[in-house]
C-alpha cells in the first residue's frame, strides 16, 4: 500500500484483514472528509487535476484534466496519458457529486482543484 494510501485504499486493506469495522470506517471517514472540506460543494467551472503515478518503467507519471459542468458532471479537458485508452474514466462522474469516485479512488493526495482561477485544494 502507497505511503499516502486513497480511502478506497484503505478499506481494501481493512477488508483483506477481514476488519469490517475498520472497511466501513476508511469508507466513511473518506467521504466525510471530501463532505467537509472548505471548498465542498464543487461548483461549475471548477477544474480538477488527478495525477497519477509511474507503473514501472513502461508507463510514466501522468495526469488528466476535467472541468465541472453547469449539469455538476465531469468533462475532460486534457490528459498527458502515453495511451488515450486509459484516459477519461471520470467523466461524466457521479451526478451532483462528481468529485468523489476520483477523491475515493486515487485519493485527496492526488488531486489539485481550481475554483475561479485559484487553489483551493489541497
Amino acid at each position: 500500500m502507497p505511503n499516502n494510501p486513497s480511502p478506497l485504499e484503505q478499506a481494501q486493506a481493512a477488508k483483506h484483514q477481514r476488519n469490517i469495522a475498520g472497511e466501513i470506517d476508511a469508507l466513511t471517514q473518506g467521504y466525510n472528509s471530501l463532505e467537509n472540506a472548505p471548498w465542498y460543494p464543487p461548483q461549475p467551472g471548477d477544474v480538477v487535476r488527478v495525477s497519477y503515478d509511474a507503473l514501472g518503467e513502461s508507463i510514466p507519471a501522468w495526469g488528466e484534466t476535467y472541468q465541472v459542468t453547469e449539469k455538476l458532471t465531469l468533462r475532460l479537458l486534457h490528459h498527458t496519458s502515453p495511451d488515450p485508452s486509459y484516459v477519461g474514466f471520470y467523466a461524466p462522474g457521479m451526478a451532483g457529486d462528481p468529485l468523489m469516485e476520483m477523491w475515493m479512488e486515487d485519493g485527496p493526495h492526488n488531486l489539485t482543484i481550481m475554483r475561479a482561477g485559484q487553489q483551493i485544494h489541497p
